[in-house]
């Protein structure tokens, strides 16, 4: 996806970064040392608990700042983005980022475009969370597929996948049969094929349990 605006603006600062599923893209409790644009591919961000626990916070896809937060306020990372499917990003240091973002007009406008962009998220992860079992499963599996050539997701364990929708693996394991039965997907030890993306969509917009 293209990347335009302000963000635009910040890819000649930085250099390009690839990242594999499940890889660490900005590590919780790091010091604010850069920003990542993020081009392709869709990540995730979750809070670690001291316990262990995780919160899930979402997941973020391509235009997105990754990690402003935290070097506007030189503050530590309080959460982990991490690579769900491979990411390309442009990793911009800190210095560089703070220069870009001195000029007030910029500061605004890199500001209301990640304000709008975060709260689109938030409010598409809500979306999802509020969908029934089937439909929340086959739109996952489409956003995280979206952006992804092949149509794959690897890397991942169905208990992993189970979490990141909020559901339990016996929770999910019917559904993911239920779509390989429609021809919608095929299942490989850590790898989900999209198979039938039209398939897929309908899975997503049926609606009754």
């Amino acid at each position: 996806m293209e990347t335009s605006g302000p963000l635009a603006e910040l890819i000649p600062l930085g250099r390009e970064r690839v990242f594999d599923p499940r890889q660490v893209m900005l590590r919780q409790g790091d010091p604010g040392t850069k920003v990542l644009v993020l081009k392709e591919g869709v990540a995730g961000v979750r809070h670690r608990m001291a316990d262990g626990s995780e919160t899930w916070l979402g997941q973020r896809q391509p235009t997105y700042l990754l990690g402003s937060r935290a070097v506007m306020n030189d503050d530590l990372r309080s959460a982990e983005v991490f690579a769900m499917t491979r990411c390309i990003a442009v990793s911009v240091e800190r210095r560089p980022f703070l220069e870009y973002v001195s000029d007030g007009d910029r500061a605004f406008r890199l500001l209301r475009e990640g304000t709008r962009k975060r709260d689109d998220s938030d409010q598409e992860n809500s979306r999802l969370l509020a969908l029934p079992t089937q439909p929340r499963i086959a739109q996952f599996l489409l956003t995280l597929t979206e952006y992804a050539a092949p149509q794959v997701v690897e890397g991942w364990s169905q208990d992993e996948l189970a979490r990141f929708v909020g559901v339990s693996r016996s929770t999910f394991q019917p559904v993911l049969s239920s779509l390989i039965e429609s021809g919608a997907i095929a299942v490989r030890p850590r790898k989900i094929s999209i198979t039938d993306r039209n398939a897929l969509r309908r899975a997503a917009e049926h609606t009754s349990e």
